[in-house]
């Protein structure tokens, strides 16, 4: 595979290439077929968040190591399953849900991942889509999309819930 990484925060991000993850236990391998960019992707790439008042958080004292592959908006095509994946089949077409928590503590108990304190979010925390292929811990991070052509030639991914008001 081949992603594009932070190997020096700040620095002009890098091509790399791997050989292509193998999913193993519950996790699906996507094919990334699209990966936006967000305003979180500067803060990481910087390799801190400002807290305002001159104060900073560097993403290494979060457990992020470099080299590091950002994006965490990702839509693309199940390439493989591990041996005990479910709710998707290769060739599926889906959007990842990358607000993933640690799954063990009370609070993603509670089914509230998002507040977890040790995320292991897609593309913040974990290897994200700015890559050929990403890891999802499980099918339930993932929802069916279908992809359009827009005007230019170029494939966008419209959510399923979305895809029922586009116009066509």
């Amino acid at each position: 595979m081949r992603a594009m990484q932070i190997i020096e925060w700040g620095k002009p991000l890098e091509a790399r290439e791997y050989p292509d993850p193998e999913p193993q236990g519950e996790e699906v391998l996507l094919r990334v077929e699209a990966a936006g960019v967000c305003h979180s992707d500067v803060h990481i790439w910087d390799g801190h968040f400002d807290l305002g008042d001159g104060k900073q958080i560097s993403l290494e004292s979060r457990g992020v190591q470099l080299p590091f592959t950002m994006g965490h908006e990702i839509a693309g095509e199940v390439a493989a399953l591990g041996p005990r994946a479910s709710g998707v089949n290769v060739g599926d077409k889906v959007v990842a849900y990358p607000w993933i928590g640690c799954g063990e503590c009370a609070v993603c108990r509670k089914g509230e991942e998002l507040l977890c304190l040790t995320p292991r979010t897609l593309g913040t925390r974990r290897a994200g889509g700015y890559g050929t292929h990403v890891i999802v811990p499980h099918g339930r991070y993932l929802t069916y999309c279908r992809m359009t052509a827009s005007r230019r030639g170029s494939r966008r991914p419209i959510p399923a819930p979305v895809s029922l008001l586009s116009r066509r």
